[in-house]
């Protein structure tokens, strides 16, 4: 079984973009009022389109690349790549995405400190 190295690195970065992106939009949701539930759901469907979308190119990638993997050994590889992605997206997006938001109540209530204490 042979691994095609750059294909590989090209679809590990493509993945930590996706999350990247489904987190920033999920920020953004977020800011605009809407409840924290929702703004983890819209961040997980981005997350996941992404990944769609990921793994149709992977596939155009390995099936038209002269050094891309072989029939093979391509679904093996890719199903595992996408499972890790979407697996990790759900283990590290709730815990950032509460994070931050925890971390920016805190700035905002120590900035309100900071303003009374002025007066």
């Amino acid at each position: 079984m042979e691994i095609d190295v750059l294909g590989l690195r090209i679809y590990i970065i493509y993945l930590m973009i996706t999350l990247f992106l489904g987190y920033k939009v999920a920020i953004k949701t977020y800011l605009k009022g809407e409840s924290k539930t929702k703004s983890i759901v819209i961040g997980f469907l981005i997350t996941l389109i992404y990944i769609i979308v990921g793994y149709i190119l992977w596939s155009i990638f390995c099936f038209t690349s002269d050094i891309g993997f072989s029939i093979d050994t391509f679904p093996l590889i890719g199903l595992i790549l996408g499972i890790f992605a979407f697996i990790i997206s759900a283990i590290i997006f709730p815990v950032a995405f509460l994070l931050k938001i925890k971390r920016s109540k805190e700035e905002r209530n120590f900035q309100e400190m900071n303003n009374e204490d002025q007066f």
